[in-house]
């Protein structure tokens, strides 16, 4: 699908601060930490599509559980790709729910 024009990260439980697990950027002095039902919304590229670098961003370790969902807008159709093997067979198998 291109690059990616807007990224919604949604928190779906509480993590205290000092469980970690917060999202932080590498050029933007924001930490955003975990509350069930807040969500994040940023922009990782300029209106003409060139990629922001300024919003690079990660998830700090967490130290207890933390669940999020994601959402991104892409500029063309974006067709998923799944790895030769991965199926949600696997993942029910290590104990991750199913669909």
């Amino acid at each position: 699908g291109g690059q990616r024009l807007a990224t919604l990260l949604v928190y779906l439980n509480d993590v205290p601060e000092s469980g970690g697990g917060a999202t932080t950027f590498k050029d933007f002095p924001v930490k955003v930490v975990p509350k069930k039902g807040s969500a994040l919304l940023f922009f990782p590229a300029f209106r003409d599509g060139e990629p922001d670098d300024r919003t690079v961003h990660a998830g700090a370790p967490a130290f207890e559980v933390k669940w999020i969902a994601q959402m991104w807008i892409h500029e063309k159709p974006y067709s998923p790709v799944i790895p030769p093997g991965n199926v949600h067979e696997d993942a029910e198998a290590v104990g991750m729910p199913g669909r």
